[in-house]
């Protein structure tokens, strides 16, 4: 299973206690998890924020002036990437996606935890 959310770094209740409760759930299930934050410079999020595809399967982006408020208020008013140390899992991959596809993306991310398949379908 894979899913994304946003995590305010920081910020009591704004996701790193919800990382660790998620971890230890699936843990104690018997699975294997595996962190990866991406990071890309603000104007890329902008950018990729009026998409197709994100505006086909995110309905909080297609009020596009909306999504734009949110992001940049939230750029501006919170951390959003973690520290050195500051995720301290094994299976852990803090990925730049400045430049890369989604398809790119997947492939590093392979690579890197020696996955022989990819995860997404072009």
């Amino acid at each position: 299973m894979i899913f994304t959310f946003l995590c305010l770094f920081g910020v009591e209740g704004g996701g790193i206690e919800f990382i660790e409760k998620t971890v230890q759930l699936f843990e104690e299930a018997g699975a294997e998890v595996f962190i990866i934050e991406l990071e890309a410079a603000l104007s890329t999020r902008l950018a990729r924020n009026q998409t197709e595809n994100r505006l086909l399967h995110k309905f909080t982006k297609r009020d596009i002036a909306a999504s734009e408020a949110n992001l940049l208020e939230t750029a501006e008013q919170y951390r959003t990437h973690s520290l050195p140390g500051e995720l301290p899992y094994p299976n852990y991959l803090r990925l730049d996606t400045e430049g890369r596809s989604a398809a790119d993306s997947a492939d590093a991310i392979c690579r890197h935890f020696n996955w022989s398949t990819r995860l997404v379908e072009q």
